[in-house]
């Protein structure tokens, strides 16, 4: 993940190549403002100079649905999802507050856009034929969302290459409850048993379609041209 000029830029006491404020990429009003380049200028970090915005909280938490990022780690500097890794962020006791939708679990996540089945981490890895995996924290998470009833924001990636994926990087689709699990009729591809979860999208949103063509599609052609140039 280079960046054009990035050799030039200063570094921090740990090599960390600091992108300039005003660069139109990597600057404060930038897609990949919060982001920095390693002492190579090849993998993308963390820049330590501004505050990571928590996601630990249930709703909207100040997005627009539609919001885009250029990486999953975009949206967790921005407080949409608070795992630079993995697709379920929350905790036991509260619920989930979000989940990225991705092509990590193809073939087991069903995705029709307002309808989700969506399941755990552990569902490709398990070999029970009778059961599925133990519960994960993940999957604690998502059925406690059930007896709470609270909202959980989706997030797809390109990744997932379904029709309701962005065409490149992650954005923000809404929010969804999660209203009930069960046990997938297929079996994995190693012949397991697998635990699904149903989120059905609220309702008074934008439409999926609009986040997808027309004016109001995300990401923008300035978006992309910025990817690209990544």
């Amino acid at each position: 993940m280079a960046a054009s000029g990035s050799l030039a830029w200063p570094r921090n006491a740990d090599g960390v190549r600091l992108p300039p404020v005003d660069h139109h990429i990597w600057g404060l009003q930038g897609i990949m403002h919060g982001m920095a380049l390693d002492a190579r200028g090849r993998r993308c970090v963390r820049d330590l100079r501004y505050n990571t915005r928590s996601a630990r909280t249930f709703g909207n938490h100040g997005l627009q649905v539609g919001d885009w990022f250029p990486c999953l780690y975009a949206a967790y500097f921005r407080g949409a999802h608070g795992l630079h890794q993995g697709g379920i962020y929350g905790t036991v006791a509260e619920g989930a507050y979000s989940i990225v939708v991705s092509g990590c679990f193809s073939g087991l996540d069903d995705d029709n856009g307002d309808t989700i089945w969506y399941c755990g981490p552990e569902s490709r890895r398990n070999e029970d034929a009778l059961r599925p995996a133990p519960s994960s924290f993940g999957t604690l998470a998502l059925r406690e969302s059930i007896r709470t009833g609270n909202s959980v924001r989706v997030l797809r990636s390109d990744s997932g290459r379904a029709a309701h994926a962005p065409a490149r990087g992650i954005r923000y689709d809404g929010l969804y409850r999660v209203v009930r699990s069960r046990l997938a009729q297929a079996a994995n591809r190693q012949g397991g048993r697998y635990e699904q979860f149903e989120l059905t999208r609220m309702p008074h949103q934008a439409t999926l379609q609009s986040l997808r063509t027309g004016p109001t599609a995300r990401p923008t052609a300035q978006e992309s041209a910025d990817y690209a140039a990544i």
